[in-house]
């Protein structure tokens, strides 16, 4: 019964957390009005100038690694109702856009997680939590959450989105209807949010040794550096994101974000975060 009172006290502080910051997140017009600017261009400038220009032979070349990645990829990976000219539209929708999307939930989660801490500590309003009887471990999960779940459901409303657009466009384009592969499910419903939790892991981890947020927001954009590699590795053909590669990125995430996110709660003091 105590046990029970305990759990549910948590999941009131966290609760209160998360509506304290998505308050602060509605009152703060300039920073909603970036987090939908790059996944729209993403979601659906990008793919309609592919699908609309797709065929043009001087856009395929213009492509970095495009041409040499069509040379090595299986052909069983392609649609087989999808016509060869239509290949590189293919390729680079389906394949080459995928790490793209990747960075959305990440920079969105940056923005949002440097404001949650290190903007609380410009604005001198984070010294309130240590008269309130919240306890590390709430604040901590409720600052983390606080920045995933807009960052998630942005990203999950545009890869929506873009598949929409891809599908609906491939029928008026190519003639069929051509769906994105499985992958694409995978890396949207675990590998983004658990890539997402790291990066605002990292945000927390660094916040009581900088400054301000755009120094936070720099250090924690270290790790869209495996993200790039992910679409380096594509363009070139030399690992695709295959189900089984992500699923293996996944579980490791998975280790990763725990480890890191208990020696977070561990380790932070709210006193000396304030002080510094």
């Amino acid at each position: 019964m105590l046990l029970m009172k305990v759990r549910l006290v948590t999941m009131n502080n966290i609760r209160t957390i998360i509506n304290k910051e998505f308050i602060s997140l509605k009152n703060n017009k300039s920073i909603v009005s970036i987090l939908f600017v790059l996944p729209s261009i993403f979601s659906i400038v990008f793919p309609i100038m592919i699908l609309t220009l797709g065929t043009n032979d001087a856009i395929i070349k213009s492509i970095a690694g495009l041409s040499a990645f069509l040379e090595v990829i299986p052909a069983d990976l392609m649609p087989s109702n999808l016509p060869t000219v239509y290949y590189p539209i293919y390729a680079i929708l389906n394949f080459f856009t995928l790490p793209l999307f990747l960075l959305i939930p990440v920079m969105i989660a940056n923005v949002l997680s440097s404001e949650g801490f290190i903007g609380e500590k410009e604005n001198k309003t984070l010294e309130g939590l240590l008269y309130t009887p919240i306890s590390i471990r709430s604040l901590v999960i409720g600052k983390i959450l606080s920045a995933l779940i807009p960052s998630i459901l942005i990203t999950w409303l545009f890869t929506l989105i873009y598949e929409i657009i891809f599908t609906t466009g491939s029928y008026f384009t190519i003639g069929n209807y051509i769906f994105l592969d499985s992958v694409w499910l995978y890396a949207s419903l675990f590998l983004a949010p658990l890539l997402t939790i790291l990066s605002i892991a990292l945000v927390f981890a660094i916040s009581p040794y900088v400054g301000n947020t755009k120094s936070a927001q720099s250090i924690a954009l270290i790790i869209v550096v495996p993200i790039m590699a992910m679409l380096i590795s594509q363009a070139s053909g030399a690992i695709l994101l295959k189900r089984s590669i992500i699923l293996f990125i996944i579980a490791l995430l998975f280790v990763i974000d725990f480890i890191v996110v208990a020696i977070l709660i561990k380790r932070f003091n709210i006193e000396k975060y304030i002080l510094s």
